[in-house]
């Protein structure tokens, strides 16, 4: 049986039973913010982990095994986008020794 990739969501299901009502998820994204947990897409905030995985999905649809897109990890800076702000290295020093002749 394929497992639901939606966010608060993790079940497993058939994809007989699996309809517009099937999978209660966060469609937002996890936030911590000063020791407070919840979802950016609904109001619940709790201070202990544990509860924060508890916190039931907002939205109704259907399961989803697609895999995560990259871009939907808020954990995974992708820091590329500064490449034209930081400055370019200096060369190392060379650690050749002068040759006498």
């Amino acid at each position: 049986m394929p497992k639901c990739t939606r966010n608060g969501c993790g079940q497993e299901y058939e994809d007989v039973a699996n309809d517009q009502m099937a999978c209660q998820y966060h469609p937002g994204l996890p936030e911590f913010h000063e020791g407070l947990k919840g979802w950016t897409c609904c109001k619940t905030r709790v201070h202990s982990f544990d509860d924060f995985m508890e916190i039931g999905g907002c939205k109704l649809g259907s399961h989803s095994s697609a895999p995560k897109h990259k871009d939907d990890d808020p954990f995974k800076a992708d820091l590329t986008k500064y490449d034209d702000v930081l400055p370019t290295p200096a060369p190392a020093p060379s650690t050749a020794t002068p040759v006498d002749t």
